[in-house]
């Protein structure tokens, strides 16, 4: 229920979040920064991340794979 519908406007959050985390995962895959070269190296090891299937890791890195999924449909 939204906001203007005398919801509190959590469902929005929650699209808010997972947006932002897709986003992560862009920039992950992308792999142009510091932040994406770590990642790479320590959850990868020299594996594509796609094969990558361990939900051990930083909250970070559950949240990057909980919306794998979904963000996968949508890259090229």
């Amino acid at each position: 229920m939204s906001h203007a519908e005398g919801g509190v406007g959590l469902r929005q959050l929650e699209d808010f979040f997972k947006a932002f985390s897709i986003k992560l995962l862009w920039n992950f895959r992308a792999n142009t920064s510091l932040w994406a070269s770590f990642m790479q190296a320590k959850f990868c090891r020299e594996v594509h991340p796609n094969l990558v299937f361990g939900a051990k890791g930083s909250e970070v890195w559950r949240t990057m794979m909980k919306v794998r999924n979904i963000a996968e449909r949508h890259i090229r």
